[in-house]
């Protein structure tokens, strides 16, 4: 007998429902050397991460964590809002 999710979510009716979350937060931006620089975070290991590691972002984090911190200049912050927004 296979159960499908239409036959848990009958056996219990009071779960939550799942809330997509946004794939990255903004936490901050600076003006450096007069360009401006966005720090984002973001799940280690996601789509977002991978995507930021192979486009030159500089990570702030240690590989260790479960959260992922990333400095981005804003021409890169751009692309990321385009790509994953």
């Amino acid at each position: 007998m296979n159960i499908t999710d239409n036959d848990i979510s009958s056996l219990y009716p009071h779960t939550m429902d799942i809330k997509k979350t946004k794939p990255f937060h903004k936490v901050d931006e600076g003006v450096v050397d007069g360009e401006l620089w966005h720090t984002v975070s973001t799940t280690s290991g996601s789509e977002v991460d991978k995507w930021l590691r192979k486009n030159g972002a500089i990570q702030i984090t240690t590989v260790w964590s479960t959260t992922q911190y990333f400095d981005l200049s804003d021409k890169l912050y751009m692309l990321l809002l385009l790509r994953f927004q």
